[in-house]
């Protein structure tokens, strides 16, 4: 063996050393099965509280005003240890937890309940989802409101974990010859919400909006950007197709200015040997 692969098994050995002595044992929830029932473990949401259910004893109650030092946490945490239903101790953090970080806890059943010496601290830890993000489903769509026509470009995002508002509404914007468009969001579900951008200027030439993303609000190492072009005022055009799966397929198609709700449709599209309907929507704003 030469001299360069013994000095690169010399670091790795003593950096797995030195990351085996820093790490926190944790307790065998075996031994502790007479105490506590269960416990948060695994991965969890920034936002999670901590919760250790015991086990009941009629006759050894619980305080309600907790010892002040009942939970330790590594790294520190500031927040609020709480008793629930007389036997669940609830533990929820003043802010958000750090994302894609491992945080140890002890929690001192001696100081609560009369347990064996050796079993009056019990830890166990949890690890926090890695923040990330995916932007997807760009769309752009015209339509008229009052007999004026807009466009609209909308896409939808969706986080790992649930972040706050403020922060996921700085991951995505977009710019039209250098102006930053409005943005309107609509939170669909826990981790998903959709975007629209508009005030979106059509002229007699066509242009391009710039649409980027970028993860540093919720310290997500993502980012990207994407270039939608945008037709002229007088050009007429299909701009994008898509199927539909499901219980009742279709096809949708897209195009640059909305159409005529009274266009006759028939002969416009073919489709060889399947029956189908064409409808028209020409999409309103409120």
């Amino acid at each position: 063996m030469n001299h360069s692969k013994l000095l690169y098994l010399t670091i790795v050995a003593c950096f797995l050393l030195f990351s085996c002595k820093n790490k926190k044992p944790v307790s065998d929830s075996v031994a502790y099965s007479e105490f506590i029932a269960a416990y948060t473990s695994g991965v969890i949401g920034i936002s999670d509280d901590i919760r250790i259910d015991l086990v009941s004893n009629p006759k050894e109650a619980i305080p309600e005003e907790l010892p002040a030092d009942l939970i330790q946490i590594d790294p520190s945490v500031a927040g609020k240890t709480t008793l629930v239903d007389g036997r669940s101790i609830l533990f929820h953090p003043e802010k958000p937890l750090q994302s894609g970080k491992n945080y140890h806890f002890t929690l001192n059943v001696g100081l609560i309940k009369t347990v064996p010496e050796k079993l009056r601290q019990f830890s166990f830890e949890v690890n926090t989802i890695v923040a990330d993000f995916s932007v997807e489903n760009f769309g752009i769509r015209s339509f008229r409101t009052n007999g004026e026509l807009k466009t609209e470009i909308s896409g939808s995002l969706t986080t790992s974990d649930l972040f706050p508002a403020e922060k996921v509404e700085q991951l995505v914007q977009a710019e039209q010859d250098g102006v930053v468009l409005p943005v309107r969001w609509d939170r669909t579900s826990r981790n998903a919400q959709q975007f629209v951008f508009n005030e979106i200027k059509r002229t007699k030439d066509a242009g391009k909006v710039k649409i980027s993303w970028n993860g540093s609000p919720i310290n997500a190492d993502r980012k990207g950007k994407q270039e939608m072009e945008i037709p002229a005022i007088e050009n007429f055009s299909l701009l994008n197709t898509k199927a539909i799966s499901g219980i009742s397929p279709y096809i949708e198609l897209t195009f640059s200015d909305p159409l005529d709700q009274d266009q006759e449709t028939e002969g416009l599209f073919m489709m060889q040997g399947i029956d189908f309907e064409v409808s028209i929507e020409d999409i309103l704003s409120s």
